[in-house]
Parts: structure tokens; sequence; C-alpha cells
């Protein structure tokens, strides 16, 4: 029942989300509905009520989209007429007050925070919005907590949106977080004016995960302080780059948030630890309340994750349920633990972490017990490593489709680095519960940490290990949103027929394969025809792109390593989209391949093709020509010192390009000479990367 209701409900949210729909029309007929179907189920018959039961669940169908259409209406901060952005000028000043925890980055603090007063000119308002801020590092902005007060000068924006194709949208993921601008306040423009004023409870819990974080501090080395403290209380801000794509490539990131693994495992020793009240009526509920107390702490110290928030609420119900002493549906149970986070929050709904974990646990609940049965083992150890095994597999197969939706690969030995990390973050739980309660006591601490170290040691090394090996990760895989349903409804029917061994749902899970295999077809096709030409809006880097069908030439003013974060974040999605090959790549570093055919470069002159370039990094005064060189495009770089009006005697151009290696300023300003001159230009900075389709004029020689 309750997984018809939540269907309902996520079809109202999306139509909110993606149509943007109003509220008020649809809360209006959602109350209205509900009247209709609550007057009916009061005063009609029994034989009525049996008469017209699809006619109700219909109504009550309708009723819960609107329903999800309202609540996700409502939601949605930006639209409220006394949100900050609606009266802020250049120059206002703001009060904001922290609402979580900072997170302290290598270079930079970043606070999420409410913004509550604006001062415009003489004139004060009281506001309401969501702001992010970024402080530089110093003793100040690290020494911030929850609920601090700050007055800004600084200059708000709003969040930038993609500025390369395919690249991940964190404008619009923000905004799904109800934050649609940001500022950077360097010291001068922010002072603490107000300590200690957030919600209490919150205080005491951000707190004790601060002394929890001390101790792990104290006690253990960096990288195992890391790693504890991700696994134990969810704070990832310790984590390095390269352990998280180690544990990313190895399918085994769920370790480090703090998900129904660890909330399991945390209720397992708090019922444990009481489990000396008894069995009586009475015990039973105060047990029940005092672990669902701690297990409620344990989910605001892990930060309010997603994951932790799901595993919480649905052990709450579970629980409940059972000591009710009725019979408890898990599918109930998940759908009304779903149900009630986003009734609090519906854009929950756009978090890969509360897709991910609803799925996996939906997953193992529905293929574990059909495919653990395939095989038998007496021996207990060989049954749990079959068990660990059937765990890994049906969770990966229910998450498949968004995995490679959103990470774009698939990590081809998850089910072996599982098997060795997830008892080993087991232990490393206990041992790091065992460490925060007896940490005054020295000489357990000292051993516990100990261990603590030489586990986190071994287990990192065997991460790397098989991160490293060649054939770790099924890469470079992009899937467009039909074709990730299509693989997804396949996956669907199959689970169906499983359970229900009907040719009908075998049929259905082949017709989606088979429609998945003809979108694959089209989009290869689409691909082998396209020839494109993208400048990519890298700061401080020069990346110009010639695709033909799946072979591309990367010009680069340095060697771009595939697998490094600016390359990912801003140049591999769009090759990844347009399933390109390892690019031949041409740059003025001796190191790199100089490509010649269809490929020519000389000092700044570049052919591919028929299409010919100008790329700028240098510049030394010439003499006119007679006839200004005919060229496509000329692309200025790495700030070069020139005047447009001196370019234009020189080179005959269609448009001129200003890439992000060239300081914003700089690039502004040229703007606007070829403003003044009547020039077509596209900065990088304001317009994003260039693209241009390279049909009408390329032609390989």
């Amino acid at each position: 029942m309750y997984v018809r209701l939540l269907i309902a409900f996520f079809i109202g949210i999306a139509l909110s989300i993606f149509l943007n729909l109003p509220p008020l029309p649809f809360l209006v007929g959602t109350i209205a509905l509900f009247a209709i179907a609550a007057a009916f189920e009061h005063f009609a018959s029994l034989r009525q009520k049996n008469k017209f039961e699809l006619g109700v669940s219909l109504v009550l169908f309708i009723a819960l989209v609107g329903a999800g259409i309202s609540i996700t209406s409502l939601h949605k901060a930006i639209e409220y007429q006394n949100h900050f952005s609606r009266k802020y000028l250049e120059g206002s000043q703001l009060v904001v007050r922290i609402t979580e925890p900072p997170s302290i980055r290598p270079n930079s603090v970043k606070l999420i925070a409410q913004v509550e007063k604006l001062k415009v000119a003489e004139n004060q308002y009281s506001v309401s919005g969501k702001l992010m801020v970024y402080l530089p590092i110093d003793s100040k902005a690290t020494a911030l907590k929850y609920g601090d007060a700050l007055w800004l000068t600084s200059m708000i924006k709003e969040t930038e949106m993609p500025a390369n194709p395919h690249e991940f949208n964190y404008r619009q993921y923000i905004s799904f977080k109800n934050i649609y601008h940001q500022t950077y306040a360097y010291p001068q423009q922010w002072k603490l004016v107000d300590t200690g004023e957030g919600n209490p409870l919150l205080q005491l819990v951000f707190s004790l995960r601060d002394k929890c974080q001390s101790v792990f501090s104290y006690w253990l080395n960096t990288s195992s302080s890391a790693l504890v403290s991700s696994l134990v209380i969810g704070n990832r801000d310790m984590l390095n780059d390269d352990m998280v794509k180690a544990y990313a490539a190895t399918g085994t990131i769920h370790i480090l948030s703090v998900s129904g693994l660890h909330v399991g495992i945390v209720y397992g020793i708090f019922h444990w630890i009481f489990g000396f009240l008894g069995n009586t009526v009475k015990a039973k509920r105060l047990r029940l309340a005092l672990i669902l107390l701690l297990l409620w702490i344990y989910a605001g110290l892990s930060g309010l994750s997603p994951s932790a928030l799901r595993a919480t609420v649905m052990f709450s119900f579970v629980l409940i349920g059972r000591n009710l002493e009725r019979p408890v549906n898990t599918f109930n149970s998940l759908a009304a633990s779903a149900f009630f986070l986003l009734v609090i929050d519906p854009y929950l709904i756009m978090d890969i972490g509360f897709q991910l974990s609803y799925l996996a646990v939906a997953g193992i609940l529905l293929l574990y017990p059909k495919v653990e049965k395939l095989l038998y083992f007496e021996w207990k150890p060989v049954k749990w490593v079959w068990q660990s095994i059937v765990l890994s597999i049906t969770a990966t197969v229910a998450t498949l489709p968004l995995t490679i939706y959103y990470f774009h690969q698939i990590p081809l030995l998850s089910i072996p680095a599982n098997l060795i990390v997830v008892p080993a973050s087991f232990v490393l739980l206990i041992l790091g519960v065992v460490l925060l309660v007896f940490s005054p006591i020295y000489i357990l601490s000292f051993y516990v940490a100990i261990m603590i170290n030489y586990l986190v040691r071994a287990m990192n090394w065997c991460i790397a290990w098989f991160s490293q090996q060649p054939d770790a990760v099924y890469g470079g895989i992009h899937y467009s949103f039909g074709q990730v349903l299509a693989l997804f409804a396949a996956i669907a029917f199959g689970v169906a027929f499983l359970y229900f061994w009907r040719p009908k749902w075998l049929l259905l899970s082949l017709s989606c394969a088979c429609v998945l295999l003809l979108l694959l077809i089209e989009a290869d096709l689409r691909q082998l025809r396209q020839q494109q030409l993208t400048v990519y809006a890298m700061e401080k880097r020069t990346a110009i792109d010639f695709a033909i069908g799946k072979t591309n030439w990367l010009l680069t003013d340095q060697s771009i390593d595939p697998n490094d974060n600016e390359a990912q974040r801003h140049l591999m999605p769009n090759i990844w989209y347009m399933d390109l090959e390892a690019p031949y790549e041409t740059c003025r570093d001796e190191k790199c391949r100089y490509i010649r055919k269809p490929f020519f470069r000389k000092n700044e002159y570049l052919q591919f093709g028929n299409l010919r370039m100008v790329v700028l990094s240098e510049w030394k005064k010439k003499i006119s020509p007679a006839h200004p060189l005919k060229v496509e495009y000329l692309v200025l770089t790495n700030n070069v010192s020139v005047k447009i009006k001196d370019l234009s005697r020189l080179y005959d151009f269609k448009m001129l390009i200003i890439d992000r290696s060239n300081t914003k300023n700089r690039a502004d300003k040229w703007e606007e000479e070829c403003k003044g001159l009547k020039l077509k230009c596209h900065n990088n900075w304001t317009a994003g990367a260039f693209i241009a389709d390279l049909n009408p004029s390329i032609k390989l020689q």
C-alpha cells in the first residue's frame, strides 16, 4: 500500500521540480480530493465502498500527486516574497547565521548560512534564504561553529551554470538544497557578530561530533583519523582526493558514508548493551526508547546525511512496529521512511545518495532471497563468503543504471574488494566506538588506536592495489536519461519474472532490452557522423578539441592527465558523451605527441582539414600585410599582450574566442573592444565553452 502511495507522491514531486508548477491551485485541489475521499469513506455503505473502490483509489492517487506538487512548490525558498535576492543590491550588507558545521578545505572554509537581515543603504529588512559562503582559511575562519552569526559586506552572486558541455551542473545540484547564491568574503569583508544561537539540540549534537573528531585526531594518525571519522561520524572533510578516488574505483565508497550498514551495527551494539533491562513489556519499551534516541543522536553526529536519515528512519519504523507486536512488511517500512523524509524535504528525491541508498536496499530485499538460494553451503565460512558475494551483486545490479548515469563507470572489482572492506569496516566501526567510549582510559585507548592504525593501513593498501589493476574500472560510459530508463525497466521486469515466472514479464524485460539496444545504436550512428570543434572553459588552461566521428585531436598548452580533477570535471564529460577515443594530443610541451595529418600546426597557425585557425599565446608586432590572412577562428590565450584593432589588421577572422587561460578582467576588456569594432566575440568567462559544428566546412585531406 505504502509503495503505491509513494509512487503517486514521487510523480507529484517530479512534476513540480521539472515543470515549476504553482502551489496554490494544486493545494486547493488536493485538499478538496482528500475531503471527498474522507466523506465517502465515512458516509458510504460497505456495498458502495466495494463498488467504487477503484474510483476512490484513483481519487487518492491524484490527490497524492497534487500533494507532491504542492509540498515541493511550497518548499522552493527563492519564490518567497522575503527572499533576500528580491531586495539585494550591489553594496548591500548581510547578517547570516551558520546552519551546518563548517567544512574546512585545503584553501578555504565553506559555510552554509541562513540570511537573517539585509541592509540596503539606510534601510534594514528581515529576510530569508540560504547562502553559501567561502572564507579564506585562517584561525578566525576555522574557529567558526554552528549557530554563529556573521556580518558580510562581500559581493553576492548567483552560482554559475556549467561552463562546458555535459559538465556536472553544480548550480542545479545546490538549488535542490535551496541554495541559489554564493559569496567569497575576504577577512576584511566579514566579522563575527553573535555566537551560540542555533537550535540547542543540534548545537549539542554538533558539539559531540567535534569532540569525537578531537578524540580521533588525538589518538590516530592522519589517514586513520580521516577514514575512521568518515566511517563513524560521517565527516569526510579530512579525506584526500586520492583516497576517495581509490574507494570509488573499487566500488567500496559506500563505507565512507554513514548508511544502513553502520546504523545496523550501532543498533546491534546498543541492543546488546541494554540487554540487561530484561524482556518485560516495560523493559522492551524502555530499551526501544533508549535505542531510538541514541540512533537519532548517531544520525545527528553523521551530519544528518540522506543515507543516515534513510537508515535511521527505516530502523525506527521497523522497531516501533515490532514493539507493537504487529507484522512488519519491510517494503512498507522502506516506503514509509521515504515518504516521511520527502514530506520534510521533497528535494531529497534528487539527492544521489538518497536514490542509490533506497535502490540498493530495495534490490537487496527483492533479489537476495532468490539468488542466495541458488547455492547451498554447510560450512559457515564458505556460506558467509557466498552470502557476501550475493549481497554485493544484488546491490550492484539494483544501482547499476544510476551508477552509469551519474559516475560513467562500472567498478569491475567491487565484489572481491567488498569481501575485504565490509568486514574490515565492521571491525573499524566497533573499534572506533570503543575508542570514543574509553578515550579517558589511556592504556586501553593506546592499544585500540594501534589496532585501528594497522587495520586502516592494511585496508587502504588493499584498496590501492585493487584500484591500480588495469581492468579495475570500466569507464567512459555515457547513457542518456532515456537509455537509463530502458535499462532500469529491463532490470525491473527481469526481477518481476524471477518472482512470478510469468512469460509476460520476461517479454517486457526483453522488449526494454531491445529498446535500449536501439537507443545505443542510434547514439552510435550519431556519434559516427559528428564533427565538432570545442574550445573548453578551463581556468588557467587552454584546451581545444577537434572531433571527427569518434576520433579527436586535443590541442593544449600543457599535457592533460584524463584522471586529473580539472580534466574529470571540465573535459572528460564531453569526451564520454561523444564516445571519443583517447585523443591524439599536441601541445607546446616537447613530451606531447605532434600529429600531422589531418592536423597541421606551425607556431600560431593551425589547420585541421580545410579549417584554418590562429591560436595566439605570444604577440610580436608585425608589418600589416596588403590583405589580412583569412581564418575561421582566432583564439586568444595566456594573457597575450595585444590589442584587438592590431589583430584585425593582420587577420580576417569570423569569430574571436577568448579562453579562460586569460584573466577575467583582460577577457572582459577584449570583449568591450570587439563590441566597439563590431567584431564577433565569444568570451569563455561569460558564455562558457565555444562549440561549433564543423559539418559545413571541414574536409579531411
